[in-house]
């Protein structure tokens, strides 16, 4: 089996999870960050 459709695969399914996972650790991190001021 040839590798390079695989890596194309896992990278296409993995940069709208990195994408996601930004987006998350920023919410969280804001929040902490809210948290913390208050």
């Amino acid at each position: 089996m040839p590798k390079t459709p695989v890596k194309v695969m896992i990278f296409a399914v993995n940069l709208p999870v990195n994408q996601n996972l930004d987006k998350l650790i920023s919410n969280i991190y804001g929040r902490w960050n809210q948290s913390r001021m208050v």
